[in-house]
C-alpha cells in the first residue's frame, strides 16, 4: 500500500490546513467547519481514499448515482468536483489538491496524513514493577492543617474569577453590524433577483427575453452557469446540508401561489414536493420539515410534502417565511394596505406576535438570519420616505434594531 494512502481504519485525513472526518462527513479548515453537500463530499472521499491514483468519471457516476441509469451525470459530476475545489480554494488551471485528467477523471495530488504513522503508546506484556515495601511513617499526635483545604481555597477563588470574567465577556455590548465593503460578482448587465446562497455559490433568476432563467455563480465571482432544467422556477431556500434547493414554479414572474418543488444543487430535473402549493418557503434546520405560506396562512409540512397543517392565519397574505437557525421560531412578513410588518411564531402555532410593535413610523419587510443566528437582517422603510428601503439588523434577543446600510 502507498505510504500516502489512508489506512483502511482511518477516520480523519489531513492535508495542508484541511482535515476531513470520513465518519461524520465533515470538512474543516484550521478547525472551522466548511459545509460541503453530500455528493461533493463523496467525491472528495473517493479521491482521498486513493491519493495519487486516477478516479474515473465512470467510478464517480456509480458512487454518486448507484441505482440510476439516466440523467445529466456529466453536469452533476462537474458541479460536484467544482464545489470540492471551491471549498478547498483550489483551481483547475493550477491545482494544489484535485487534478483533472482530461476526458478520464480526477486525481488527488497533495500529500495526506491520516495519523497512522504517528507514535503511539508502547505496549508490553510485562507487569509493572512492584515498589519495595516501606515501613509506615511515624505520625505526630498533634493535628496539622489540611493540605487539601489549603490548596482548595485558592483554586475556588481562581474559579470564581474565571466565571466572573466569562460572564462579563458574554454580557459585553456587541458592536452594531456594518457593511465594510462590497464585491461585484457578475458584470453581464442583467437584472437579477430571488437569491439564495450556501456561502460558496449564489443561485438566482434573471429575465432574458421576458423568460425567467435560472443561474448559479461562485461567491468569488466568475462566469454565471445556467441551470436550464430550473428555468421558470424561483429559488426559495437551500437545505441545511446545502444539497437541495426549495423552488416555486414562477412562470408568470409574480408573487402568486404556485406549485412547490425540490432539486439537487448539482443540477437535474426538479421533483414536485407532494401536492404543496405556496408563495414562499423555508426548510427547518434539521431538514425534516418545511414552513411555507399559502393564501393568508402559514403552514408546516414534512420535507416530503406530507402532513401539511396551518399554524397561523393572518389578515393579509404572509410572505418571506424563514425558519431560525436554532429551529425555535419562524418569522414572516405581512403587507396590509400601505404598511409591511414582520411577525414571529413558534412551530407549534403558539406565541404569534409582531416584531417591533413600537416602530409604527416604519414598514419592515422580508428578513433572514445570519447563519450563526446572531443577527436578523431585514429591510425597513420610513413611512415618510416611501420607495426607499434601508437594510437593518437586530441582534438575537433584542427588540430594538441597529441601522445597517442604505
Amino acid at each position: 500500500m502507498d505510504v500516502n494512502e489512508p489506512s483502511p481504519t482511518a477516520r480523519v485525513v489531513r492535508f495542508g490546513v484541511f482535515e476531513v472526518d470520513l465518519r461524520t462527513a465533515e470538512l474543516r479548515k484550521q478547525g472551522i467547519r466548511i459545509r460541503l453537500p453530500g455528493q461533493s463530499f463523496q467525491v472528495l472521499e473517493a479521491l482521498l481514499l486513493r491519493p495519487g491514483d486516477l478516479v474515473t468519471r465512470e467510478e464517480l457516476k456509480h458512487k454518486l448515482w448507484p441505482e440510476n441509469s439516466y440523467g445529466d451525470f456529466e453536469h452533476g459530476i462537474n458541479a460536484a468536483v467544482n464545489r470540492v475545489r471551491e471549498a478547498l480554494g483550489d483551481s483547475s488551471d493550477n491545482p494544489r489538491f484535485v487534478e483533472t485528467i482530461p476526458r478520464r477523471g480526477y486525481r488527488f495530488i497533495a500529500p495526506i496524513n491520516d495519523g497512522s504513522n504517528l507514535p503511539g503508546p508502547v505496549l508490553t506484556d510485562d507487569p509493572p514493577p512492584i515498589a519495595p515495601s516501606q515501613p509506615a511513617a511515624a505520625t505526630d499526635s498533634e493535628p496539622r492543617p489540611s493540605r487539601k483545604r489549603s490548596v482548595l481555597r485558592p483554586a475556588l477563588a481562581g474559579l470564581v474569577v474565571v466565571l466572573l470574567a466569562a460572564l462579563a465577556w458574554l454580557m459585553r455590548p456587541l458592536p452594531s453590524p456594518r457593511v465594510t465593503n462590497t464585491t461585484q460578482i457578475t458584470n453581464d448587465g442583467l437584472t437579477k433577483g430571488h437569491f439564495v446562497n450556501d456561502g460558496l455559490r449564489i443561485y438566482y433568476t434573471t429575465a432574458v427575453a421576458k423568460e425567467l432563467k435560472f443561474f448559479q455563480v461562485s461567491t468569488q465571482g466568475g462566469e454565471p452557469v445556467p441551470m436550464p432544467q430550473l428555468d421558470g422556477m424561483r429559488p426559495l431556500d437551500i437545505s441545511a446540508d446545502h444539497s437541495q434547493l426549495l423552488l416555486r414554479s414562477n412562470k408568470d414572474n409574480t408573487f402568486t401561489d404556485d406549485t412547490l418543488w425540490v432539486a439537487s444543487v448539482l443540477g437535474g430535473a426538479p421533483s414536485r414536493l407532494g401536492d404543496l402549493v405556496g408563495g414562499s418557503g423555508s426548510w427547518s434546520p434539521k431538514g425534516d420539515q418545511i414552513a411555507y405560506t399559502f393564501g393568508y396562512e402559514v403552514r408546516i409540512a414534512r420535507s416530503d410534502g406530507s402532513d401539511p397543517h396551518t399554524i397561523a392565519t393572518m389578515p393579509s397574505g404572509p410572505y418571506g417565511v424563514r425558519w431560525s437557525p436554532d429551529g425555535r421560531v419562524i418569522r414572516f412578513s405581512v403587507w396590509t394596505e400601505d404598511t409591511a410588518s414582520i411577525w414571529e411564531i413558534f412551530p407549534d402555532g403558539t406565541g404569534l406576535h409582531r416584531l417591533f410593535p413600537k416602530a409604527t413610523d416604519h414598514s419592515h419587510w422580508y428578513g433572514d438570519w445570519t447563519p450563526d443566528g446572531g443577527y436578523y437582517i431585514f429591510m425597513s422603510q420610513p413611512l415618510t420616505r416611501p420607495g426607499l428601503w434601508d437594510i437593518w439588523a437586530v441582534r438575537a434577543g433584542e427588540t430594538g434594531f441597529h441601522p445597517g446600510s442604505r
